[in-house]
């Protein structure tokens, strides 16, 4: 459906960090692997992953199909910056957590 930019902490997301950790790998290089990995396992598409001259994050450009794909990366990556039309209510965000446990 569209491509979206997400920034993406390489220190918070609890799915980064534990396919990291397996890997036994800190790298930048792992971390790209690891956000590629996440998103494959929601059926979307990274383009490109650019890292911050600080390490700490990653722009990621990854393609999408359904809304609900483009939530459920945005909530594995814990991306941040998100747009006003990815923003979700109190009842959304808890339907979502409940939908990815």
């Amino acid at each position: 459906m569209a491509w979206s930019w997400v920034r993406v902490s390489t220190g918070t997301s609890p799915k980064l960090k534990e396919c990291m950790e397996r890997a036994g790998d800190q790298s930048a290089r792992q971390a790209e692997a690891c956000i590629r990995e996440i998103v494959g396992n929601r059926n979307g598409r990274v383009d490109s992953v650019r890292f911050e001259p600080n390490g700490k994050r990653a722009k990621v450009r990854f393609w999408w199909e359904t809304y609900e794909q483009k939530q459920e990366i945005l909530f594995d990556l814990q991306g941040e910056d998100a747009h006003d039309d990815d923003l979700l209510s109190a009842a959304e965000m808890d339907e979502l957590r409940a939908r990815l446990r």
